[in-house]
């Protein structure tokens, strides 16, 4: 690796470039705790200049969970005072897939919860470093965001669509294990309506969004959403304190009610 570092201080051309990621590869080959390694990367590749390591940024930023972290970590502050631009977009969905990974979990690894921080740590330089692009760029990313993001038809036709695949390969496959037997339908139920009870927590049940500013429009056409769909979606899918509230004798929904009315939403 010291002669590869050697090498592009040298002649940074692609000839000798195109061993960068060879290091990463045998940093990543280091075993569980730093050595020589990434005492090798800090003295000579850190240094090196930042733009040879801009087509590596992911595979950088993949490399803040591991043992070679913390020496990473320095390259890429160099990148971010160099070249923001280039860091800041892979950076950002990196933080918030890293962060999302870690709260899904019960326990977390010490390296997983050192990459978020890290990752942290870097988009806290970039924002000091270049405050007037970090703002021009939060400021596209948001327009971005608002410009695709889907209606709530299409959000609601998605999820509809998953219950009833899911449904249906878990009657499928159920069917196959008890070979004509029946399958478990109560359990494919309990699988739906707890499906159910969350898209009428999303669309229905939220509080409406404040309104001021770029929020108005949102505000109107989540409450137009709800004139339109809330009541018919409720009668159809009864939540399970309405079940509880209604009489003894009305019948319960059968597998077969659920999958005729999520097609006919659908």
């Amino acid at each position: 690796m010291d002669d590869y570092f050697e090498a592009i201080s040298c002649d940074p051309s692609e000839r000798s470039r195109v061993h960068l990621p060879k290091c990463l590869w045998m940093l990543s080959k280091g075993g569980s705790s730093p050595g020589i390694l990434c005492q090798t990367l800090e003295t000579r590749g850190v240094p090196l200049p930042s733009w040879v390591w801009l087509p590596w940024i992911p595979q950088l930023l993949t490399s803040l969970y591991r043992t070679e972290g913390r020496s990473i970590r320095a390259v890429l502050s160099r990148i971010g005072k160099a070249y923001p631009q280039a860091l800041y977009y892979s950076l950002r969905a990196f933080y918030l897939e890293r962060r999302d990974v870690d709260r899904s979990r019960t326990t977390s690894g010490s390296e997983q919860q050192s990459s978020v921080a890290y990752a942290e740590e870097l988009m806290s330089l970039l924002r000091r470093s270049h405050a007037a692009l970090w703002s021009s760029l939060e400021a596209i990313l948001e327009e971005l965001i608002v410009k695709f993001k889907p209606s709530f038809d299409e959000e609601l036709l998605v999820y509809v669509t998953g219950i009833i695949d899911r449904a249906e390969s878990h009657t499928d496959r159920q069917s196959l294990i008890t070979k004509g037997e029946g399958s478990d339908e109560e359990v494919i139920i309990a699988s739906i309506k707890k499906n159910i009870s969350r898209i009428s927590t999303k669309f229905f049940r939220a509080p409406a969004p404040e309104s001021s500013g770029k929020k108005d429009d949102r505000s109107r056409k989540t409450a137009e959403f709800k004139r339109k769909y809330k009541s018919a979606f409720e009668a159809d899918f009864p939540t399970e304190n309405e079940e509880h509230e209604a009489k003894e004798g009305d019948e319960k929904l059968t597998l077969s009610d659920y999958f005729d009315r999520l097609k006919k939403w659908r």
